[in-house]
């Protein structure tokens, strides 16, 4: 089963809830299965930035093969300070200057 590793600089909040269905969504619709054929394990700083680069360090240990950062601008940053080998994956309403050194962008 393949394991990712979602990171989120909030809480885990009625609207998370709702991003957290769309991201199932997508999921499943790539043929991807909760359980099945594929893991997600969820961290969460509460607000507290700083605990970020020690979240992501967890998930790469964890050996996920994706970093899901959600959050803003700091979520992608730490998660790129974190690895250069597992892909980031992040979605954000601004510019990510010098977040990204290579992308795929939809």
């Amino acid at each position: 089963m393949a394991a990712r590793g979602a990171r989120a600089a909030g809480r885990a909040t009625a609207n998370w809830i709702h991003k957290r269905a769309a991201f199932w969504k997508g999921l499943g619709e790539a043929g991807y299965v909760e359980g099945d054929t594929v893991l997600v394990e969820y961290r969460w700083a509460n607000g507290d930035y700083s605990r970020l680069p020690g979240l992501a360090a967890d998930l790469l240990a964890r050996k996920v093969l994706v970093l899901v950062a959600v959050g803003g601008d700091a979520s992608a940053a730490a998660a790129k300070q974190a690895t250069s080998s597992v892909p980031v994956v992040f979605g954000m309403g601004s510019d990510p200057d010098g977040t990204v050194n290579g992308s795929n962008q939809i």
